[in-house]
C-alpha cells in the first residue's frame, strides 16, 4: 500500500487517524500496531510473517542478552541475532544476484525444472526494518537501552507503518520514549497534515512529472546527445530528491498526526559545501545509523590494534580512514548487489577521504602561518562546492545507470559534445514537466520555510490564506495521485 494510492488516501488514512483520535489512550498503541500490520500485509501476508519472525527473535534474544551475566554468552546471542537478520537480508537481496547459478543449484537439489522455481520476491522495505531490528539488539547489547518486556511494543516499533517501508530509520530508545504520554491533539494534527501535504506535492506533482525525462535519457543512452543527457541528469537529481524527501515528509507528517516525532531525513543536501556535509544532509537517518553501528565500532576496533601505534601522530587519521572505508563499502552494498554498488560506495569514500586529507593539510598550513584554524578562504569555499557538485552529479549517474558500462557511456555523453538526437527531447516536454522542473529547481533552496515565516505567519489573514493554499494543494495533489494510479517510490526496493 503506497501513501499516494487511492486505498490509502480514501480508506486507510482517515480510518487510522480518526480511530487513533477517538480511541482511549490505553488502546492506541495496539490499534496502530494492528493498522500497521494491515498496511504492510497489503504487499503480501507472508512478508508480514517474515518481519514478525525477525521481531520475535529480537525480543527473545534481547531478553536473553539482558539476563546473561558473562560477556561470552552475550556475544554468542548477539552473533545469532546478527547472523539470522543479515542472513535473511542476504538471501532475499543479494544471493540470487551475486550468485546467479544458485537458482540452477536449488532446482537441481529439489529435483525440479528451472521454470518451476522462481527467484524470491524482495520483501518491501526489508533493509529498513532489518536495520531497526539490529539497532534494537545492538543497543540492548551495549546497555544503551533495556530489553522490551512487552512483545507488542517491539512489534509496534518494527512495523510502525509511517516508517516501515522507507524509514526514516528510528532508534528504539527514541521510539520507546514516545510509546506513552505522547501529544495527540489538534495542533499535532495540523502540523502533521501540513507536512503530509508538502510531501505528497513533492511526490506526485514534481517527482512523478519529471520521471519521463529521466527515462528518456537513461533508457536510451546511445541515442541521446549532450544536452538531453544533462537535462536527464538534472531531472533525475530532482526526481530522486523530491521522491525520497517527499516520502520522508509524508512519513514524518503521519507520525506527528498520531503523536510520534520521527527523525528528519533531508536538509537541502544540494547546497552542501563538502561531500561529508552532503551525506549529513541526505538520508540523514541512514548516515547516522552507519555512523553509530558501523563507523564507531570499526574506529574503536582499529584503535585497539597494536599496529596502529606505528603511525604515531597520524594514527587518528589512519583509524578514521580505515573506519570510513568499511562504512562506505557497507553503504554501497546496502544500496544494492553487484560491482556497481561496491564502486558506488568507494566513489563516496574517495571524496570524503580526500576531504579528510585536505582538512589536515589546511590545518597544518594555518598553524604554520598562525591563521584561524577553522576559517576557510573564499577560494577554498568555492573549490569545495565545485568538488561536491562533481561528486554527487557523477555519483548519482552511477546510482541510476543499469551498470558500470552504461555509467561510463553516460559520463561520455555529458562530457563530449554530441548532437545525436538534436531537439527531439523537446517533444518529451509538456506543461506539467515544465512546471515541475521550475518549481523543483526553486524549492531545492530553503524557499518554503522563508516564505512561510516572512509572509504567511505575519498575521491571522496571511495564516488563513496559507491554510487555503494548503487545502488547494492537497486537493490538486490528491487528483494527481488518483488519476495517475499506483506510483512506486524509488526507495521501496531497498
Amino acid at each position: 500500500m503506497s501513501f499516494t494510492s487511492a486505498v490509502f488516501l480514501i480508506i486507510f488514512f482517515p480510518i487510522c487517524i480518526l480511530g487513533c483520535y477517538f480511541m482511549q489512550e490505553k488502546y492506541r498503541n495496539l490499534f496502530l500496531c494492528l493498522a500497521s500490520a494491515v498496511f504492510y500485509s497489503w504487499c503480501g501476508f507472508k512478508f508480514l510473517i517474515l518481519m514478525l519472525i525477525s521481531a520475535t527473535i529480537a525480543y527473545v534474544i534481547g531478553r536473553a542478552i539482558e539476563d546473561r551475566k558473562t560477556i561470552q554468552q552475550k556475544r554468542i546471542l548477539l552473533a545469532v541475532a546478527l547472523l539470522y537478520n543479515l542472513g535473511v537480508l542476504f538471501f532475499y537481496k543479494y544471493l540470487f544476484e551475486i550468485f546467479p547459478d544458485t537458482l540452477n543449484l536449488v532446482t537441481d537439489l529439489l529435483g525440479k525444472e528451472a521454470g518451476t522455481f522462481k527467484t524470491p520476491v524482495l520483501p518491501l522495505g526489508i533493509s529498513f526494518y532489518t536495520f531497526s531490528v539490529l539497532s534494537y539488539i545492538l543497543d540492548v547489547y551495549w546497555g544503551k537501552c533495556k530489553a522490551q518486556k512487552n512483545i507488542i511494543n517491539l512489534y509496534f516499533y518494527v512495523i510502525f507503518f509511517p516508517k516501515v517501508v522507507q524509514g526514516p530509520i528510528m532508534r528504539y530508545s527514541d521510539f520507546e520514549k514516545q510509546l506513552y504520554n505522547r501529544m495527540v491533539n489538534l495542533d499535532m494534527l495540523n502540523l502533521g497534515l501540513e507536512r503530509f501535504i508538502k510531501g505528497m506535492v513533492k511526490k506526485v506533482m514534481i517527482a512523478d512529472q519529471i520521471q519521463p525525462l529521466v527515462t528518456y535519457s537513461f533508457s536510451n543512452i546511445n541515442g541521446v546527445g549532450t544536452v538531453p543527457a544533462w537535462i536527464g541528469l538534472i531531472s533525475y537529481l530532482l526526481q530522486l530528491y523530491y521522491d525520497f524527501s517527499g516520502y520522508s515528509d509524508m512519513a514524518i507528517g503521519l507520525g506527528k498526526m498520531v503523536g510520534f516525532q520521527l527523525p528528519e531525513n533531508f536538509d537541502h543536501p544540494y547546497l552542501s559545501q563538502t561531500v561529508a556535509e552532503y551525506w549529513r544532509r541526505w538520508h540523514i537517518s541512514l548516515g547516522e545509523w552507519f555512523r553509530d553501528y558501523v563507523y564507531m565500532p570499526c574506529s574503536r576496533s582499529v584503535m585497539a590494534q597494536p599496529w596502529i601505534d606505528h603511525f604515531k601522530k597520524k594514527k587518528m587519521l589512519v583509524c578514521d580512514l580505515a573506519a570510513l572505508l568499511v562504512t562506505w563499502i557497507a553503504t554501497g552494498v546496502w544500496h544494492g548487489s553487484g560491482l556497481k554498488f561496491l564502486i558506488y560506495g568507494l566513489w563516496w569514500f574517495s571524496f570524503i577521504a580526500f576531504e579528510r586529507l585536505r582538512a589536515e593539510h589546511r590545518k597544518k598550513v594555518r598553524k604554520q602561518k598562525k591563521l584561524p584554524l577553522k576559517k576557510d578562504t573564499r577560494i577554498q569555499i568555492i573549490s569545495d562546492h565545485i568538488v561536491t557538485v562533481i561528486a554527487f552529479i557523477f555519483g548519482q549517474v552511477m546510482f541510476r545507470a543499469d551498470s558500470l558500462q552504461t555509467t561510463v557511456q553516460y559520463w561520455k555523453k555529458m562530457l563530449v559534445w554530441d548532437t545525436t538526437d538534436g531537439i527531439i527531447i523537446l517533444h518529451q516536454f509538456d506543461n506539467y514537466m515544465v512546471f515541475a522542473l521550475v518549481v523543483g529547481l526553486v524549492f531545492v533552496f530553503p524557499v518554503y520555510g522563508i516564505i512561510k515565516k516572512n509572509i504567511f505567519e505575519r498575521n491571522m489573514l496571511t495564516q488563513f490564506i496559507f491554510k487555503n493554499i494548503l487545502v488547494t494543494a492537497a486537493f490538486v495533489a490528491f487528483c494527481y495521485a488518483i488519476s495517475a494510479g499506483y506510483s512506486a517510490f524509488l526507495y521501496e526496493v531497498f
